[in-house]
């Protein structure tokens, strides 16, 4: 993927984490409400990228771009699952991302399924689009920040945690369809302006749920 375009599509806003009412990690305010964390834009873009690159490597049979990463791909072919696969990129591409802190832990659970869904040769039998993989990556990113915001939902007689996930991925990927993205560039605006209508109809759609 062409590093213009992931930094081009995936250039966000530094969206807080909305505040999570009774709960503190070490250090909070005395409030109980969560310090909102600050989302780096290039940062988020260099991880898709570094995982949509290595990705598209291993699908092309591209051993020379493998090995710059310290990647084999003979191990990698040899591996017995996609799984496998994914948690050998994973570490090559989030081996900066070695904190548990928000941030770092929404970029390797972006990461690594942007890679399983690239590697899925089944649902993707041609390897995705550049513009295809940046719109996969949005999605995922529209769910994963507010997936960090409803941190507090539990499952109740209605709709278990689980089904709660998958509604929540669903809905960002339908909205990250929207974005319109073309094959060279993007619109920054347009894109961040998807992933907040996004997060405001997430918000607003599961507000009982996860209050």
């Amino acid at each position: 993927m062409p590093q213009n375009v992931v930094a081009n599509t995936l250039r966000i806003p530094a969206f807080p984490r909305a505040a999570g009412g009774g709960i503190s990690g070490g250090g909070g305010s005395s409030s109980g409400r969560q310090q909102s964390p600050r989302r780096n834009a290039r940062e988020y873009a260099a991880t898709a990228g570094r995982a949509a690159n290595l990705a598209r490597a291993l699908r092309a049979g591209d051993r020379e771009a493998l090995e710059r990463a310290g990647l084999d791909f003979d191990a990698l072919q040899a591996m017995p699952s996609r799984a496998e696969m994914v948690r050998t990129i994973l570490e090559v591409v989030c081996e900066a991302h070695t904190s548990s802190d928000i941030p770092s832990e929404e970029q390797r659970e972006i990461a690594s399924r942007l890679l399983d869904w690239m590697l899925d040769e089944e649902q993707n039998p041609t390897p995705p689009t550049p513009s295809e993989a940046a719109e996969y990556a949005i999605g995922i990113m529209i769910a994963e920040m507010f997936l960090s915001e409803a941190g507090e939902f539990t499952s109740n007689g209605s709709v278990s945690r689980e089904d709660f996930v998958n509604e929540v991925y669903e809905a960002a990927a339908n909205l990250a369809s929207r974005a319109e993205l073309t094959g060279t560039t993007t619109g920054a605006e347009a894109i961040e302006a998807a992933i907040t209508r996004g997060l405001r109809f997430l918000r607003r759609t599961y507000a009982s749920e996860t209050q």
